[in-house]
């Protein structure tokens, strides 16, 4: 996934322009809740692409997500 496409996605959970959501910020400071963090993990996990809550929790940016998400390590 882009990091255009991720933050359109948390956009849309948090009901917020995605202007809004910056590539390198931090989601939880926007509010995203774990709920809703929850819910994507679902609606991102497939087979062949799985990411765990941790992951997502231990780096909180739209950038480290699409990397995690595509499979690049930025660690």
């Amino acid at each position: 996934m882009t990091v255009d496409e991720i933050r359109a996605e948390i956009a849309a959970a948090l009901e917020v322009p995605t202007e809004q959501i910056g590539p390198r910020d931090n989601i939880f400071d926007h509010g995203l809740d774990s709920i809703q963090l929850m819910n994507l993990v679902r609606r991102w996990s497939m087979p062949g692409r799985e990411v765990s809550f941790v992951d997502l929790i231990d780096r909180p940016t739209a950038a480290d997500w699409s990397a995690l998400l595509s499979g690049v390590s930025h660690g």
